[in-house]
């Protein structure tokens, strides 16, 4: 592994060598079919196995990909790195959407003068946003309504 000038050299190598076998391959015709359009949990998803097992899921079309793991930053970077690969397989803008509008139509317009005021008035606002809400995006129709005629 050393070469004249005693700097190190590292040969090309095949998978097989470390292995002392044959690659296996996982994925089928058939393994892309059952995964395809599921929502799957993958478990220590943060760690080497279960990131490894993210990637190759990912290439399979899974409806939905929950990555779980105890050590929140392993997680965090398998999504990092699904989203870079995949396109934004979280997209947060509802989210974002419903909390920008909650502070600007309920938070700053009101005083509350108790945190029971409060909890009442944001159920009444949740329950105005999601079914009375009418939106031209959502072709006049309120979130429910729109999601109950998509689904």
């Amino acid at each position: 592994m050393y070469t004249a000038g005693g700097k190190r050299h590292l040969r090309e190598f095949d998978i097989e060598e470390l292995l002392f076998r044959k690659q296996l391959v996982v994925s089928d015709e058939r393994t892309n079919a059952y995964y395809k359009d599921k929502v799957v949990l993958i478990t220590g998803g943060g760690g080497s196995i279960g990131s490894e097992l993210c990637r190759q899921l990912a290439k399979m079309n899974p409806r939905k990909i929950i990555i779980l793991d105890i050590y929140e930053n392993g997680a965090y970077d398998v999504q990092q790195e699904l989203k870079i690969a995949y396109g934004d397989c979280l997209d947060n803008a509802c989210a974002e959407n419903f909390f920008g509008l909650l502070k600007t139509e309920l938070l700053y317009l009101q005083e509350f003068h108790s945190v029971e005021h409060f909890i009442q008035e944001l159920h009444e606002y949740i329950e105005w946003y999601n079914n009375k809400r009418i939106k031209l995006k959502l072709n006049g129709l309120s979130p429910i309504d729109f999601r109950q005629e998509a689904a």
